[in-house]
């Protein structure tokens, strides 16, 4: 993600297709997601293992990506990255929160998998 961040606010032409997933939920993974939807991305979906309020992002980030677009899948974590026949697909693992802990906060552990079809991940 910092190499896709670093050559876009260089100015150099980035291809991101169509339909681009960021997985994560910190200042990087919001800044990959809103650059996407510069760079012409029609659909643009950040992949993140807790909920919107564990994020680690700043919550103005968050909220000003929401109104460019953004769409925020909450709850998911990647399990495999991998091509079919010409397409990038990403399995996800929906999560479920756990009891929380006073050091480590609320932890997620696997519910059940999930498939998508992004053109770029970051």
């Amino acid at each position: 993600m910092l190499e896709f961040l670093r050559r876009f606010n260089l100015g150099e032409k980035v291809q991101v297709g169509n339909r681009v997933g960021v997985i994560g939920g910190g200042n990087v993974a919001i800044d990959s997601a809103r650059a996407a939807l510069r760079l012409g991305a029609k659909r643009v979906v950040i992949f993140y293992r807790r909920t919107k309020s564990e994020m680690p992002a700043q919550s103005e980030e968050v909220e000003q990506a929401l109104e460019e677009g953004v769409e925020v899948i909450f709850l998911v974590a990647p399990s495999k990255v991998f091509r079919e026949k010409d397409n990038l697909k990403l399995e996800l693992i929906r999560m479920e929160l756990g009891e929380p802990d006073p050091v480590a906060g609320v932890a997620p552990f696997p519910s059940k998998e999930v498939s998508l079809s992004p053109s770029l991940i970051l």
